[in-house]
């Protein structure tokens, strides 16, 4: 067993004092299946009935164990006015708004959301964590889910999506699910389109891949145009990588808000919610990597196909690992949910 008993007795410890509101139900007996397992995992879902069963058992024998339903912005809101976002203080984004909380603060590992409009990669980003969403990571979802209208009145249907502190805890997670191979592959990824002044780095010897360099819309745009540019961008390149954030940290990337004047479309301008948002809607895989600065990081997209997840994790492996000391430290320290308070005894 890779973390100590004491140490996954903590996790559902905050689990049950919820000191964010983003747990909704928590499973204590995750302990008894953790203890049977090499490396457990705890895993939060948002509390949608798109997520299957069947993908939660398969996680299941690799060690990811089920540990909290969580909480989401209700009725798939951009922006979740109930909840709060445990590093800045404001209405977190949404809508998988308690899962990726969950993951943030170490209550879990991994958090399985739904995204239709950015409500997985955006969530993420807002607290500095990897976001994958593709429709390959279960199929049985895609049919399960339903269509509807976004806020800004666009069809969507959601997909299923991965929400982690780091990369690997995402790449064994789709190892698990069969979504990716274990051995080392040479995919071909010829013509990458980057955002105009965006560092990418490629590798010296890594002669099959050209990478393209392009202005790309802002947040100003409205989102029908942005789905416009990356459908195009997707027919003509193998890979995109553009910029995001920094999220819900300067405004509110929010339709609600931001359809009521010219001052609250600034606002929801102002978001930064940039093609993560539609990502999903042009039936693409997309993963989002933080970066170093609050809420900010790339987005790697590329068209859903059999082989999708592998072309987005291969790309990603080039930019250096997000790793935040502070940040860690913080949030698992148990005192901070248990203080001990006046008339504690000195021992």
């Amino acid at each position: 067993m890779s973390e100590s008993i004491s140490r996954l007795a903590e996790k559902t410890f905050v689990a049950l004092a919820n000191p964010y509101d983003s747990v909704q139900r928590t499973y204590p007996l995750a302990f008894e299946e953790a203890q049977k397992v090499d490396n457990p995992r705890y895993v939060g879902i948002k509390d949608q009935n798109v997520i299957p069963e069947s993908l939660l058992l398969s996680l299941h024998k690799a060690g990811f164990i089920l540990h909290t339903i969580d909480h989401l912005a209700m009725g798939g809101r951009a922006t979740d006015n109930r909840l709060t976002n445990p590093i800045t203080g404001r209405h977190m984004t949404g809508s998988s708004s308690g899962t990726a909380i969950n993951v943030r603060v170490h209550i879990n590992d991994l958090g399985i959301g739904t995204d239709g409009g950015g409500s997985v990669l955006m969530p993420a980003l807002s607290l500095n964590l990897y976001g994958l969403i593709s429709k390959t990571l279960s199929v049985e979802a895609v049919t399960r889910a339903e269509s509807h209208l976004s806020t800004d009145g666009i069809m969507l249907t959601p997909t299923v999506g991965f929400i982690a502190r780091d990369l690997k805890t995402i790449e064994d997670a789709c190892q698990s699910i069969g979504v990716i191979r274990s051995e080392q592959t040479r995919d071909s990824v010829t013509r990458v389109l980057v955002e105009h002044a965006l560092h990418v780095p490629i590798k010296a010897d890594e002669k099959d891949i050209r990478i393209v360099e392009k202005q790309f819309p802002d947040s100003n745009v409205k989102r029908a145009d942005q789905i416009s540019f990356l459908k195009k961008a997707l027919n003509d390149y193998d890979v995109v990588i553009s910029n995001e954030g920094p999220v819900d940290l300067e405004g509110i990337g929010d339709t609600i808000i931001g359809h009521m004047g010219s001052k609250a479309a600034m606002i929801q301008s102002s978001g930064h919610k940039y093609l993560s948002k539609v990502v999903n809607m042009v039936d693409a895989t997309g993963l989002v990597i933080p970066a170093n600065s609050l809420g900010e990081g790339i987005l790697i997209t590329t068209k859903s196909s059999p082989h999708s997840v592998q072309t987005v994790l291969k790309v990603a492996r080039y930019f250096e690992p997000f790793t935040d000391k502070l940040l860690d430290s913080y949030f698992t320290q148990l005192k901070i949910y248990y203080p001990r308070g006046y008339g504690y005894p000195s021992y």
